[in-house]
C-alpha cells in the first residue's frame, strides 16, 4: 500500500478533451479501424466484475471496463499533463457465457491480435512516425 495521495479535486481522472478529440478524429479519417467512443468504468480489483456488477454497469450505459486508466488520467491530471487512453476490448464476458465454442475461441484470438496492430497503427501515424 502506499502512502502517496492526490486530491482528486486537482487529480481527476479524466482525459484531456482536445487530445481525445484529435486522437479520434484523426483515427476515423486515417486508418481502417472500427472506432467506439462511449463512457468507460475502473475498476479497482482483478476479477471484481460479477455478472450482476456488469449489468449494472450496462444499464448505466458503461461500454468497457478497466483497472489503471483512471489512475493514468489522475496522474496525468495532477502533474499538468494530457493524455488520452485508447483501449482494445480483451475479453468480452457477456458473450462469452453464452457462445464459447472452439470457432468462437479462434475468432476472438485473431481480433484481439488485429486490434493490436491496429492500435499501434493509429498511434504511430498520429505521432507522424509512420
Amino acid at each position: 500500500m502506499s502512502s502517496f495521495y492526490a486530491n482528486p479535486s486537482v487529480a481527476i481522472p479524466k482525459a484531456d478533451d482536445s487530445l481525445w478529440r484529435e486522437v479520434y478524429e484523426y483515427s476515423i479519417s486515417n486508418t481502417k479501424v472500427k472506432i467506439h467512443s462511449s463512457l468507460h468504468a475502473t475498476v479497482m480489483l482483478f476479477y471484481s466484475e460479477t455478472i450482476e456488477f456488469l449489468n449494472y454497469l450496462k444499464s448505466i450505459g458503461v461500454s468497457t471496463v478497466d483497472m489503471e486508466l483512471s489512475a493514468f488520467y489522475s496522474l496525468s491530471n495532477l502533474y499538468g499533463k494530457r493524455a488520452v487512453g485508447i483501449l482494445r476490448i480483451t475479453d468480452m464476458p457477456f458473450i462469452e457465457r453464452h457462445k464459447f465454442s472452439e470457432k468462437f475461441a479462434e475468432l476472438a484470438k485473431k481480433k484481439r491480435e488485429d486490434s493490436v496492430n491496429l492500435i499501434f497503427e493509429i498511434i504511430l501515424k498520429f505521432f507522424k512516425m509512420i
